[in-house]
């Protein structure tokens, strides 16, 4: 039962089946009374069969109809979403009526689950009250009043209209401290800026006061006529004392039940700020909500139930329309193809070809009515043009290292044992850099943090780089400084000296004969830094930053089948980065520099 009303459309068929469970039903004989203005609760009401008429009551209006609400509609909500646990207005059944009553703590459990169901009460209550030109008399009166809607004019016209009603002296008074939540709510930005210039101490002591033509601050509030008797109302906003309205006049001038009106006539103005307040939030909200919708990557389309656009962000436009081609058909190749489907949901890829050159994948989401009639219709759309060629391109290059290991093991069996040997060294490199490209690929390197110094690590670094150096009479010396040597790192020392004698054996190879290599270490800001610098023209074999790029490497391997892979320094990249390091190449005048870096730990 609870599926055929509309509010409830974004909620789980598990939810819709708890509120169902929880809820009972109630039956209404014409001209009922369901609830009145003023009763304490805080139930929802849905309307099953029947007709019911909201209304309130004034000292101004003695009955004005809000809205007659019908099947599937529902009422009640106000007391809920204001916190009130009174109702601001009453229900009288038109006809026999039969109700589904939903507890409160069912409604505010599935609210705070569920914030869309807050949004969609407030917007068919908004969509009620522009429909029916009925908003509370207050409201009303603020609209002839004054064109300038603003809280300030709305608390002065209410003065205006006391002093109107009784024919004397009406003011209220506001409490700066009580209202801290709201001065950019209830004061002119004046009246804020006079308030800030004053010390706790001092608007502790003062109050703002509106008068039918001014508003003013005060130090203290001044006796009037002692002819003339006070008639005090609280002003309750958000379950919060503001202040007081308060009137002056003599008392058999006022009538018998004067202070029964006066508290009703406070209690609908208080309602009337709070119904501005919560507009100005929405509007913030509104805002906010209007702000993440354009800054979303993703392109998004909201069509309406005929398929025509209603709304696209920025992304989109730039997807669909970017200012090299401002005239195109690609969204005749996207649109149709979606919302003519058939389906409530979906996604489809698509390949543009000129001018975009572009892969796009979609998402999309149609909401429906409690009839199951189209409403709208919300389109994701993704550009996923490079990741989809990265993907391209790493299944390629998997497939060609494949195909070569395959290649140099089918004829081991036939040929001599050097050769063998020499075969089984590439094969192994090849299956080194094929781990290298899946590590790579798959995130993050789990990392088995331990301490030591950088002296003991560097230790096993040399003893394993200095041969290779030697073998090619390249000059390397690391000079040893106690003070680095002493400093704490906590790292996969295994993972990192694979890093290090990868960038260290990559200079061995590369570099020729008698080359120099000098090394500069340092400590700053809490990092460890060990630069290799060399001669450009000791390089064999030109190198640049694109040696450390794993997606520039892919590129250049399969750019010529008969090119090595060299994937060892983006892996070593790979294992720094895990630690919270990098690997970074610089080139200044005719210097080629490799810098290192990870963070330093006291332990």
């Amino acid at each position: 039962m609870i599926s055929n009303f509309s509010i409830f459309n974004s909620l789980t068929d598990e939810q819709k089946a708890r509120l169902t469970a929880n809820c009972h039903r109630e039956t209404f004989e014409k001209d009922e009374i369901i609830f009145k203005q003023g009763d304490s609760g805080c139930s929802l009401y849905l309307i099953d069969t029947g007709k019911v008429e909201i209304s309130v009551f004034s000292y101004f209006v003695s009955k004005k109809i809000v809205a007659v609400l019908s099947d599937k509609d529902f009422f009640g909500e106000m007391s809920i979403l204001n916190r009130k646990r009174r109702r601001s207005a009453s229900a009288i059944s038109l006809e026999r009526t039969h109700v589904i009553v939903v507890p409160e703590s069912e409604v505010e459990a599935l609210m705070d689950q569920q914030p869309s169901l807050a949004m969609s009460m407030l917007r068919i209550l908004s969509k009620r009250l522009e429909d029916t030109n009925t908003r509370n008399f207050m409201l009303e009166l603020w609209k002839f009043l004054t064109s300038d809607r603003s809280i300030e004019k709305l608390l002065q016209a209410a003065v205006y209209t006391a002093e109107d009603a009784y024919g004397c002296y009406s003011e209220i008074i506001l409490d700066p401290v009580a209202c801290e939540n709201y001065y950019h709510l209830l004061f002119s930005e004046e009246m804020i800026s006079q308030l800030k210039k004053k010390t706790e101490e001092e608007i502790s002591k003062v109050k703002v006061v509106f008068l039918k033509d001014q508003v003013k601050i005060q130090d203290s509030i001044p006796p009037k006529n002692d002819e003339l008797t006070v008639f005090s109302q609280s002003l309750v906003i958000e379950e919060k004392n503001l202040g007081y309205f308060q009137i002056f006049a003599k008392k058999e001038n006022f009538e018998k039940n004067g202070s029964e009106v006066l508290e009703s006539f406070a209690h609908q103005v208080a309602e009337a700020v709070e119904m501005e307040i919560g507009k100005s939030k929405l509007k913030i909200m509104e805002n906010r909500i209007k702000g993440i919708f354009e800054t979303i990557a993703d392109g998004l389309l909201v069509l309406d139930d005929k398929g025509l656009p209603l709304l696209s962000n920025k992304a989109f436009k730039d997807m669909f329309f970017p200012p090299d081609c401002p005239n195109n058909d690609a969204l005749n190749a996207i649109l149709p193809s979606l919302y003519q489907s058939g389906k409530d949901s979906g996604n489809q890829e698509l390949v543009l070809l000129k001018p975009h050159a572009q892969i796009l994948s979609s998402n999309f989401i149609t909401t429906c009515d409690a009839k199951g009639n189209k409403q709208e219709t919300i389109i994701s759309i993704r550009n996923v043009t490079g990741p989809k060629r990265e993907e391209q391109k790493f299944l390629q290059l998997v497939s060609m290292l494949i195909r070569r290991i395959y290649n140099l093991y089918l004829p081991l069996v036939a040929i001599s044992e050097p050769l063998r040997d020499k075969r089984f060294k590439r094969i192994r490199r090849m299956i080194k850099n094929f781990i290298y490209l899946i590590e790579i690929k798959s995130g993050p390197l789990r990392v088995q943090r331990m301490p030591t110094t950088i002296g003991e690590f560097m230790a096993e670094v040399m003893e394993k780089v200095v041969p290779v150096f030697e073998r090619r009479r390249i000059k390397f010396v690391r000079n040893e400084n106690p003070e680095i040597d002493k400093t704490g790192i906590c790292v996969d020392s295994e993972l990192l000296l694979e890093a290090f004698l990868s960038i260290l054996a990559f200079h061995g190879r590369r570099l020729g004969f008698d080359s120099k290599a000098v090394f500069n270490e340092k400590i700053e800001g809490g990092v460890y830094s060990f630069g290799i610098e060399t001669q450009r023209r000791n390089w064999r074999i030109p190198v640049g930053p694109e040696i450390l790029d794993w997606q520039k490497c892919i590129e250049w391997f399969i750019a010529a089948e008969n090119r090595a892979v060299l994937l060892e320094l983006p892996f070593s990249r790979h294992i720094f980065e895990s630690h919270k390091g990098k690997i970074e190449f610089f080139e200044e005048n005719q210097i080629v520099k490799f810098v290192i870096s990870v963070p330093v730990e006291e332990f």
